[in-house]
């Protein structure tokens, strides 16, 4: 696998937007990345900014041995409580889980691969009766907290309202960049938090309805390649909830 790495580092990206609902429960699905996390590669430089709210991001990608492995640091600097859409829903046994790995794929046209950590809104071409809606993690004014995203290479589009795409209804397209994005918000009128028991962690279940937007987005691209095997018809790619 050819190696091509690129570090970047981002600032809070507030876009205004409707009413946010979140009046859901997460249903069980099919479980997305099992690969064994790997350790941080070295000589890979982080490098960070700060954003004007005093909320900062350091993140890095690398693409080798078969793995796109994502790592990112969120520091919260502000005076609020900032809630992050990042502890994604998954199934490895039957059972609900937190999958520390995984993420939402899709292929953003013409070469970009879109690894998604955030609330998706519901597809509008299929009935969902409940929609998946991944958990939540709250930092503290002056705390910080990390995260990895790791996927087989070729990795597959991935997204809670689909099954995953059979050989005759998918093709391999190579991709030239990532793009990463995480949905967070600070604490609103209207937010229901609870604490929830999945597997062996304790996440946040953030529900409600508060004014707009329903979360903000985190949004980075990288310069790395692979390959990802995306449907051919039939497979909402729209952005995520904002």
């Amino acid at each position: 696998m050819k190696y091509s790495w690129l570090v970047l580092s981002i600032g809070i990206l507030g876009v205004a937007c409707k009413l946010g609902t979140a009046n859901a429960e997460n249903l069980p699905g099919q479980p997305f990345a099992t690969a064994t996390p790997v350790s941080k590669q070295k000589g890979m430089v982080k490098k960070m900014t700060e954003h004007p709210d005093d909320i900062r991001l350091t993140a890095s990608a690398t693409a080798i041995d078969g793995k796109l492995t994502i790592n990112y640091e969120i520091t919260n600097g502000s005076k609020a409580i900032i809630y992050v859409w990042d502890q994604m829903v998954g199934y490895p046994s039957g059972e609900q889980s937190i999958d520390d790995i995984g993420a939402y794929v899709c292929l953003e046209e013409p070469a970009t691969l879109r690894v998604v950590r955030a609330n998706l809104p519901l597809p509008p071409n299929i009935d969902v009766a409940r929609k998946e809606i991944p958990f939540a993690r709250a930092i503290a004014p002056g705390a910080e907290i990390s995260g990895t995203v790791e996927l087989d290479l070729p990795t597959r589009e991935r997204s809670p309202f689909y099954p995953p795409a059979k050989e005759a209804e998918s093709k391999i397209v190579h991709f030239s960049k990532v793009r990463l994005m995480i949905g967070l918000l600070e604490a609103k009128d209207g937010m229901v938090v609870t604490e929830r028991k999945v597997g062996d962690k304790t996440v946040l279940a953030v529900r409600g309805a508060w004014a707009g937007p329903y979360h903000r987005l985190i949004d980075q691209t990288f310069d790395v390649e692979g390959d990802v095997i995306a449907y051919k018809s039939n497979f909402d790619r729209a952005l995520p909830m904002h």
